[in-house]
């Protein structure tokens, strides 16, 4: 079984322990869209950056825009 991608993190910036979290052990770990799928991690480099961008997401101070682009092409 490979590693989770927070272990990686911890493993190569082990600074990013020191950082409290949502959750214990997630190195400052803000944000993940699209958990089932290959989709974006956002970590905060510092407690003061995931303490400003907590609070900027619970004001409602950040916009979450989802976009997607679709190609179709025919095979004959």
């Amino acid at each position: 079984q490979s590693p989770a991608l927070t272990e990686l993190i911890l493993s190569e910036y082990p600074e990013q322990a020191k950082i409290t979290g949502f959750h214990e052990n997630e190195g400052g770990l803000l944000y993940r869209l699209d958990n089932e799928t290959s989709g974006v991690v956002l970590f905060a480099t510092s407690q003061k950056t995931f303490d400003q961008f907590t609070a900027d997401v619970q004001a409602s101070r950040v916009k979450k825009d989802r976009k997607s682009t679709r190609l179709n092409s025919s095979h004959t």
